[in-house]
């Protein structure tokens, strides 16, 4: 959890290792976060193209999954998602891949991440932040949304991406209390 800890500050999270939850891969990490956040009938927003193994998690836990539209240069369109909370005032969570997002590829600009951030901790709207590609950025590296937010933000990594496929290595980054 020490070099995780390390690791995290690359990315600019600050954490300690008790913030850390070992997981033997992103699926696992997605799976306990659901478990813990949703009962069945329960709302989870994902963007409108999402990674389809968070898609299958949701379902298997009985939620109701709400897509937000995205533009296919910077990723959820704001506006939209604060609509969508609107009609939907009870969703447990928005599960969304702010940096290098599988399948659409679009990384979100740092305007961008902190209005999602203002506009979760508003509804106090849990974020699940799969950041599995994270560290193999070609471009700029932004901040994680959970270094705007550690409070609302779980942040999900692996080493499957940057390490090898095989490596089913994962870890939760979230308040203390909750891990």
């Amino acid at each position: 959890k020490i070099h995780i800890a390390n690791l995290m500050k690359e990315r600019q999270i600050k954490c300690k290792p008790e913030q850390i939850l070992l997981t033997s891969g992103a699926q696992q990490a997605m799976t306990l976060i659901c478990k813990l956040l949703i009962d069945k009938g329960d709302s989870v927003i994902i963007e409108e193209i999402s990674y389809p193994g968070f898609i299958q998690i949701a379902r298997s836990a009985h939620a109701n999954l709400i897509s937000t539209p995205i533009d296919y240069k910077d990723g959820i369109i704001t506006e939209q998602l604060k609509k969508l909370l609107m009609k939907n005032k009870t969703p447990k969570l928005l599960y969304t891949i702010p940096e290098g997002h599988n399948p659409s590829g679009i990384s979100l600009s740092n305007e961008k991440r902190l209005e999602i951030v203002n506009i979760a901790s508003s509804w106090q709207l849990p974020i699940v932040e799969d950041d599995a590609y994270g560290f193999i950025n070609y471009g700029k590296i932004n901040p994680p949304l959970y270094s705007y937010s550690s409070g609302l933000v779980f942040y999900i990594g692996s080493f499957s991406k940057i390490l090898s496929p095989a490596a089913r290595i994962g870890w939760i980054v979230a308040p203390e209390y909750l891990i």
